[in-house]
C-alpha cells in the first residue's frame, strides 16, 4: 500500500475521531456509536443510539388506510425499519427517516428496480408532518440482517449461494447505471433470496466521489480518494472482502491484505478469487461481475458436483416378418446450461412410435423427435412454465410431421420429457408410455389416448382400474390422438392431466422407463418392475427388457429409454 493511501486513511480516521468526540460532548459519554465509518451527521455517517422515530401503537397513513406500528426491526442501516399492519391485518415493512435526501434516494432507486433481491416499494414516499418523518411501505419479507458471526457459521454451499445472490443483485443495480459502493454484512438480509436493504451510498457509474467513503474491511481503495471515477469494480472489491471474511475469519486489515495470508487458503480456486477481486488497483481486478459470477458458479459445481444420471436407449424392429421397417424413434440430449442463477443440467428426450407403413411411420416418428428436441433447446429459457414449453414443442413437432409427410397418410405417438436437475416434466400424445420405479413400486406417469382408455374411463373406473384392464381391451391400439393428422384438434397430456402434479422430483435410486407399445404390450408392469429390481445399470435394464420382448415374440417394433438415478 502506498504512502499517499496511508495518509488518506489516517486523515479519514482522524475525521471520524473528531466527529465521535463532538458527539460524545453533545450527547454524553453513554452515547453508543453503531458505525464509526460514516462521514457526517447530516449524511448519517455516524449513527447515534437515540429514541426511535416511531413506537409500538403509533399509526401512519397511506392513501385511505391507517397502518399500526407493531415493532421496530433491529438493523444497522441508514433508515429505521418497522413491522406495520393495515386495517385488514395485512403486514408490511415501513422504511422511515428524518433525512429526506437519504430516504428519497433509497425510494427512487428501489422503485426503479423490479427485483427479488431488493425490497419493493408499494406506496409513494410520504411525510408525517406531526412526527416530521418521511416513510414508504414495502411488501413484507423476512428481515434477518447478516453479521460477521453469522457469515462464519455458513456452510460452504450456503456461502456460494449467498454470493451468487449478491452478484445478481449488483448486476441489476449496474444495469441501471448504479454502483452500490458500500456493500457490507449489515445491509444484507438473509431472506430467500438475500436482499440488499440500504442504497444510501450508491452513486452513478462514472461519477467522481465528492467525499471519500470508508467502511473498515469492505471499501475499495478508490472509494477512499476524492475525485476518483467509480465503476462496478468497486463492488467487485466489496464482494472479495466478503470472500476474504468468510475464508480467513477476519476483515481485511487497514493496511490491506497479505499475499502470503491469501496463499495459506488451501481451497482450490479461492486464492485466485481473492486476488482477482481485491487488487488495490482496480485495473487488476476482474473487469466485470460476469467474470466473477462464472468463476463462482464453476467453483460451486466443482465442490458440489451435480447428481448424475445413467441413461441408455435401444430400439428394435422386432420379429414380425410383415414389419419391414422400424417406425420407432428415440433420442435424448444432455445440455449444460449457464444461466444467471447457476449452471443447469438439462436432459431432454423423446420416444415416438410411427404409423402409416413403409417409410411414412419412420419419417413421422423421426421428424417428431428431432423437432421436439430442437424446439426445447432453442426456447428453453423463454418459458417459465415448462409444461407450457412441452405443449408448444409437441405442437411444433406436429407441424413438422405434417410438412414431412407432405399429404401422405401417417402419424406418430410421442412421449417427451424435460429433466431439469431433479425436476421431471413430461407430456404425451398417443399410447407411448412413461413409468417411474421407486421403492420397489411401479407407477404409470402417462395417459393412453386410445379408444380403450376412453371407454374404461367413461364407465367410471378410477385410474388404477383403467391401467389394470386396458391391456386386455380389444381396442387398446385404436388411437384417438396422434401427431400428423392436420384435420384433428390435438390433445396433449402432461403430468398435471395424468397425476394432478406440475412436475415430479426424481430421487436417488429412482428409475424412469419410456417405452412404445411394442414393449408394454408384451410385458406387464410387474415384469418391468422385476427387471429393474435385478439390474444394476440403465443399459442392463434396457437389454433385459429387449431380451424379454424378443422371447415373447416381439410382434411390433419395440423401443425403450431408461434413466436411472
Amino acid at each position: 500500500m502506498n504512502n499517499n493511501f496511508k495518509e488518506e486513511k489516517n486523515d479519514q480516521q482522524n475525521r471520524n475521531t473528531e466527529i465521535i468526540k463532538e458527539n460524545i460532548k453533545k450527547y454524553g459519554e453513554s452515547t453508543k456509536i453503531l458505525d464509526e465509518n460514516i462521514e457526517t451527521l447530516e449524511e448519517k455517517i455516524i449513527k447515534i443510539e437515540e429514541k426511535p422515530l416511531l413506537s409500538e401503537g403509533d399509526t401512519i397513513k397511506w392513501e385511505n388506510d391507517i397502518f399500526n406500528i407493531l415493532e421496530k426491526i433491529p438493523t444497522e442501516i441508514s433508515m429505521e425499519l418497522y413491522k406495520v399492519k393495515d386495517s385488514n391485518k395485512n403486514e408490511y415493512i415501513l422504511f422511515a427517516s428524518k433525512n429526506y435526501e437519504i430516504i428519497k434516494k433509497n425510494f427512487d432507486i428501489l422503485s426503479s428496480l423490479d427485483s427479488e433481491y431488493f425490497p419493493k416499494p408499494i406506496s409513494s414516499l410520504e411525510k408525517d408532518e406531526q412526527k416530521d418523518i418521511y416513510y414508504f411501505l414495502v411488501k413484507s419479507f423476512n428481515i434477518n440482517p447478516l453479521t460477521e458471526e453469522k457469515l462464519y457459521s455458513f456452510k460452504l454451499k450456503e456461502f456460494f449461494i449467498l454470493m451468487i445472490n449478491l452478484i445478481m443483485a449488483l448486476k441489476e443495480l449496474h444495469s441501471k447505471g448504479i454502483v452500490l459502493t458500500a456493500l457490507r454484512p449489515q445491509i444484507i438480509s438473509l431472506d430467500k433470496p438475500a436482499k440488499i436493504l440500504d442504497l444510501t451510498y450508491s452513486i452513478k457509474k462514472g461519477e467522481k466521489l465528492g467525499k471519500p467513503i470508508y467502511f473498515e474491511g469492505y471499501t475499495a481503495p478508490e472509494l477512499q480518494k476524492k475525485d476518483e471515477e467509480i465503476d462496478e469494480r468497486a463492488d467487485i472489491y466489496s464482494l472479495g472482502a466478503l470472500i476474504y471474511l468468510y475464508f480467513l475469519k477476519e476483515k481485511i486489515p487497514v493496511e490491506g491484505f497479505s499475499l502470503d495470508k491469501i496463499k495459506n487458503v488451501k481451497i482450490s480456486g479461492i486464492p485466485q478469487l481473492l486476488i482477482g477481486t481485491l487488487a488495490e488497483e482496480k485495473e487488476n481486478r476482474f473487469y466485470s461481475l460476469d467474470v466473477l459470477h462464472k468463476k463462482l458458479l464453476y467453483l460451486k459445481e466443482e465442490f458440489f458436483p451435480p447428481k448424475s444420471y445413467d441413461i441408455y436407449c435401444k430400439s428394435i424392429i422386432g420379429l414380425n416378418p410383415e414389419r419391414t421397417t422400424n417406425e420407432d424413434s428415440c433420442a435424448y440430449k444432455l445440455i449444460k446450461m449457464f444461466s444467471y442463477k447457476g449452471i443447469k443440467h438439462l436432459l431432454i428426450g423423446a420416444i415416438a412410435d410411427g404409423m402409416g407403413g413403409l417409410e411414412q411411420g419412420e419419417i413421422a416418428s423421426s421428424e417428431a423427435v428431432k423437432a421436439f428436441l430442437s424446439f426445447l433447446e432453442e426456447n428453453f429459457e423463454k418459458f417459465k412454465d415448462k409444461n407450457e414449453l412441452l405443449i408448444k414443442a409437441i405442437y411444433f413437432a406436429n407441424k413438422r410431421v405434417i410438412e414431412a409427410l407432405n399429404g401422405a397418410n401417417g402419424g406418430t405417438t410421442i412421449v417427451g420429457f424435460i429433466l431439469l436437475n431433479d425436476f421431471l416434466f413430461l407430456a404425451n400424445v398417443g399410447d407411448s408410455r412413461a413409468y417411474l420405479i421407486r421403492d420397489n413400486k411401479i407407477e404409470l406417469l402417462t395417459t393412453d389416448h386410445s379408444y380403450a382408455w376412453a371407454m374404461l374411463k367413461s364407465s367410471g373406473l378410477d385410474r388404477n382400474e383403467i391401467i389394470s384392464k386396458v391391456r386386455e381391451h380389444g381396442d387398446k391400439h385404436l388411437l384417438l390422438q396422434s401427431l400428423g393428422n392436420k384435420n384433428s384438434n390435438l390433445y396433449i397430456s402432461t403430468l398435471k392431466d395424468s397425476l394432478q402434479v406440475n412436475y415430479m422430483t426424481i430421487r436417488e435410486n429412482d428409475t424412469l422407463i419410456f417405452c412404445t407399445d411394442g414393449v408394454w404390450d408384451e410385458m406387464n408392469e410387474e415384469e418391468l418392475l422385476n427387471i429393474v429390481k435385478n439390474s444394476l445399470t440403465s443399459k442392463e435394464i434396457v437389454e433385459n427388457i429387449i431380451t424379454q420382448v424378443l422371447e415373447k415374440g416381439a410382434h411390433d417394433n419395440a423401443t425403450v429409454l431408461v434413466i436411472k438415478r
